[in-house]
């Protein structure tokens, strides 16, 4: 079987690619200025998906870039906490495609009872649950409450996924990583509910 590791070397998922700097260190001087401002109240931190960010992450190594205002000005303000479990977890990009076997979801892989397996056939489960601490260590050290999350990964869907039989068949589930944030706390948006999003933060302020 292949080596669900194998391919190009992991992509740094400390900025974005598209409009954005692609250094971490651009990043790190954004969080560093929003903190020292005097008097700043204190600003609700937001976990991304990075191929969300416009880094090309994703198993077929693209991006998914959310063209949206709320999302650049976020990053302007140095909210976003941009991650990819998966490529934390050590998988190369691109990668083969990996789906939560027999329509299970992430809450039945936590719980043992459901695998990951990549087209190929290879148990990627581990690794899945290794990114998805990561994500989980990476919110809990930056405050984060909230996650915005590409749909339909394996990782980060939270309003659908794939059944496992790579044909491209959705159900409603979420996937390893949305699951593991929500059971700490941490509510999990798709894209397509960034204005919710936007308002829970307004309100909070």
């Amino acid at each position: 079987m292949t080596d669900p590791r194998a391919g190009t070397a992991s992509t740094d998922t400390g900025a974005a690619v598209t409009g954005w700097s692609n250094t971490r260190a651009h990043l790190a001087s954004v969080e560093r200025r929003g903190a020292l401002k005097p008097n700043r109240p204190l600003m609700e931190r937001i976990l991304v998906s990075a191929c969300l960010a416009g880094l090309p992450v994703r198993y077929d190594g693209s991006a998914k870039t959310l063209a949206s205002v709320l999302l650049q000005t976020w990053h302007d303000e140095g909210r976003l906490v941009v991650v990819c479990p998966e490529v934390a977890a050590g998988f190369g990009t691109p990668r083969r495609p990996a789906e939560i076997q027999l329509r299970r979801n992430g809450r039945d892989v936590l719980d043992g009872t459901a695998s990951i397996r990549d087209n190929d056939g290879a148990d990627v489960t581990a690794l899945f649950l290794d990114g998805a601490r990561h994500a989980l260590q990476q919110a809990l050290a930056h405050g984060c409450r909230y996650a915005l999350l590409a749909d339909g990964s394996p990782s980060c869907g939270s309003s659908f996924i794939y059944d496992g039989t790579f044909s491209r068949v959705a159900h409603d589930a979420s996937g390893v990583t949305a699951a593991l944030l929500e059971r700490h706390g941490i509510s999990v948006f798709a894209p397509d509910r960034i204005d919710e999003l936007a308002a829970l933060i307004d309100n909070n302020r």
